[in-house]
């Protein structure tokens, strides 16, 4: 971390030594004072319930008093000044370049890749990096095939994919049709609820959840529940913005709608695509318009079959469909079950991670399986098999960008001063509206809410032992490298 070089030290120990001053100060005046002893011999009459209620007033207050309460004012005016001056100091320090942090893996757990013998990959959105064009793609086929099969109106045609809206680890509520952002506690955030692609203000979601917080029956912690689906990985951002879209264009028109039927329709829509074979024929086709190709992917496995680890790739994705497929020969076995053991350079269909866990044997704390999609990535490999885990979080790089600039390190250090002052609520509501809007103006960061963090950032703590922005990033790190993760402080300490 750089350390602050322009601002003179003595003024920056003078602030800290005044801001520590003032709390103590604070202490002091709100604690509470102890009685008087009353003079031997003298009783201290109790005071009368029936006088009290039937209205008899108190004394006016001493002058003593006002003018304590002026001199209160008028300190908390002056910490909130130099609170103010002392965000506005940090904030010009050096600053972290958070921009090459999108090259560094961080770490839940504590693991050393020494140990690691074993990797294995999922291909979509972990070696394979697409872009906006796959879900574009799929949100033109998916409107298509809702007008052709369902006979959805012709005019929803005109809509076009807004890549800004859906943040991955948003919720939606099939059975109300709305979409909402919750913390690790399943608190709703303040302005992430939305019908369609308008904002319901805080008394509509009071007014229809009785309350700001989502029950647990809601809320699965193992993939979705009848009431609530999460956008777990990229392939279902184009899937909840098609629901917006027509959300909003049933609710213009006030026709009624089924939401529940609503997202039967879209999801059969989307999942088609992915029978049928038309998304990865249409990737194969032109290649170069929906991949984003990375210069260090070779490298990265090409190291890692120098120092002679074992390295996999697990995919549901047709095998025409891997590009990987010169480099290997389809394995003969006409089914899984005959399978009695893997040969180098091979190609094996059917079967699933438990059936290869059960034949190979590889040890847990050996094998690093690494891929996007929280639930049916990681979930099995980190519960069932005891695997270590990587999480490919792509939303990532550009949350670390958005960390770099001046605004977002100017309202971090006056917010982080305004919850010790504990003063002008609303500007501190302002300062985190604005702060989650720099990465998603929608849903802001997938890993906070406001006050929290998210419903999907407790998840990738529970199973991702390390997380990172590409998978490549495993470049950057020795193959003995140790990850250690940052000591947690607690509420108490």
């Amino acid at each position: 971390m750089h350390r602050s070089g322009s601002v003179p030290m003595s003024n920056s120990s003078r602030l800290l030594s005044r801001l520590a001053s003032w709390r103590r100060q604070l202490s002091s005046d709100f604690a509470p004072k102890a009685r008087p002893a009353a003079p031997a011999g003298l009783r201290i009459p109790r005071s009368s319930p029936s006088a009290s209620s039937a209205g008899e007033s108190l004394p006016p207050p001493p002058a003593r008093t006002m003018e304590v309460q002026m001199s209160l004012y008028e300190l908390m005016q002056e910490k909130y000044s130099a609170a103010k001056q002392y965000a506005q100091f940090r904030s010009k320090r050096p600053r972290t370049d958070y921009r090459n942090w999108t090259t560094l893996i961080f770490t839940n757990t504590e693991m050393s890749l020494q140990d690691i013998d074993v990797y294995g990959f999922d291909y979509d959105f972990t070696l394979a990096n697409y872009n906006d064009n796959v879900a574009a793609f799929m949100f033109e086929s998916a409107k298509r095939h809702l007008v052709q099969r369902y006979n959805y109106p012709r005019n929803i045609m005109h809509f076009l994919y807004n890549p800004s809206f859906a943040a991955r680890g948003m919720h939606f509520d099939i059975k109300r049709g709305l979409f909402l952002k919750t913390d690790a506690v399943h608190n709703i955030q303040p302005g992430t609820v939305y019908r369609g692609l308008r904002s319901l203000s805080s008394d509509q979601v009071a007014k229809i959840y009785k309350g700001t917080r989502i029950p647990d029956s809601y809320l699965k912690e193992f993939g979705d529940s009848e009431y609530m689906v999460q956008l777990y990985d990229s392939f279902a951002a184009p899937e909840m913005n098609l629901l917006a879209y027509l959300i909003e264009y049933l609710e213009m028109r006030n026709i009624q709608f089924d939401p529940m039927q609503l997202h039967a329709d879209v999801r059969a829509s989307m999942e088609q695509l992915h029978r049928s074979g038309k998304l990865h024929d249409e990737i194969v086709r032109d290649p170069e318009r929906y991949l984003r190709r990375d210069s260090r992917l070779e490298p990265l496995l090409s190291r890692l079959q120098r120092n002679g680890k074992k390295v996999f790739l697990v995919s549901n994705s047709n095998y025409n469909f891997m590009p990987f497929r010169h480099l290997c020969t389809i394995g003969g076995q006409p089914s899984w079950h005959s399978v009695e053991s893997l040969e180098p350079h091979s190609v094996y269909s059917e079967g699933n991670v438990t059936a290869l866990h059960q034949l190979t044997q590889w040890k847990g704390e050996r094998t690093l399986f690494c891929g996007d999609h929280v639930s049916s990535d990681l979930l099995d490999a980190s519960l069932q098999h005891g695997w270590r885990t990587g999480a490919v979080i792509p939303e990532l790089a550009q949350e670390l960008r958005s960390m770099s600039s001046d605004r977002y390190r100017e309202n971090v250090y006056w917010l982080d001063q305004l919850e010790r002052l504990i003063s002008e609520m609303q500007e501190r509501r302002n300062l985190l509206e604005d702060i989650s809007g720099m990465t998603n103006i929608y849903f802001g960061s997938i890993f906070r809410t406001h006050n929290h963090v998210s419903f999907f950032c407790r998840r990738l703590a529970r199973y991702a032992d390390v997380y990172m922005s590409s998978i490549t990033n495993l470049l950057n790190y020795k193959l003995t490298h140790t990850f250690y993760p940052p000591r947690v402080k607690l509420p108490h300490e």
